[in-house]
């Protein structure tokens, strides 16, 4: 039934099309963060000059999520060149973990949580290395 409304080429160049139109709307996102977040940093320093814990984290927060978003922004670049894309996948996953134990909150989440993202960690890091020792092979080969 699909055969019939597109061809293989046609249906190729419509996939090519929604893949450049993410990366844009990706890149408007990064775009607009970093506006955002500037803007929210001007805003809180002129109102208090000395910036509590609170702020702060709210800054750091804004900050990571940005980084998190040009992470995949350099995903999705990757993936359009197409390079291979899972070192960049890896440094997205550390970014965000990264984000998590920064902006730990050991009140809300407990020591179970604590737990957990350390194993994520620790599974993530593993599997990064693990890969590394493939490409290195692979070279060698």
């Amino acid at each position: 039934m699909i055969k019939k409304f597109f061809s293989q080429e046609s249906a190729e160049k419509i996939v090519e099309y929604a893949e450049l139109l993410i990366a844009f709307l990706l890149a408007v996102v990064v775009f607009l963060g970093i506006i955002s977040f500037v803007h929210r940093l001007t805003t809180m320093v002129l109102t208090y000059p000395f910036l509590g814990s609170t702020e702060i984290h709210e800054l750091l927060d804004f900050g990571l999520i940005i980084f998190l978003a040009i992470e995949l922004f350099r995903i999705t670049l990757a993936y359009l060149s197409s390079e291979p894309v899972i070192r960049e996948v890896f440094i997205a996953a550390m970014v965000a973990l990264g984000r998590k134990v920064v902006l730990y909150e050991y009140p809300i989440s407990g020591l179970n949580g604590a737990i957990a993202l350390s194993l994520l960690v620790l599974a993530v890091s593993a599997a990064y290395y693990i890969s590394i020792l493939a490409r290195r092979t692979e070279k060698t080969k």
